[in-house]
């Protein structure tokens, strides 16, 4: 059974960009499997860290970590990219 996502079978989202900038999607999705998965359940996808958890079949503090290692490769990739007004 896979279980990898496909940008195509996410949902919209509900509040529309306001550039069109695919920088920090396409920065997502090139992380590996494991890291992405679980950014677009909880962050994409809005479930609960527990709710990940079950779906991935993974304990509640693997999400976790998973979720704040991809929180560093994504810190790194994006530097530069957001700023503020």
């Amino acid at each position: 059974m896979s279980r990898s996502i496909r940008l195509e079978d996410l949902p919209e989202p509900s509040v529309p960009p306001a550039e069109a900038d695919d920088t920090l999607i396409n920065s997502v999705l090139a992380l590996p499997m494991k890291l992405r998965e679980t950014v677009l359940l909880v962050y994409y996808s809005n479930l609960s860290v527990a709710e990940a958890a079950r779906t991935l079949s993974i304990s509640v503090p693997a999400v976790y970590k998973r979720l704040k290692k991809a929180h560093g490769i994504l810190k790194i990739e994006l530097e530069g990219w957001f700023h503020e007004a």
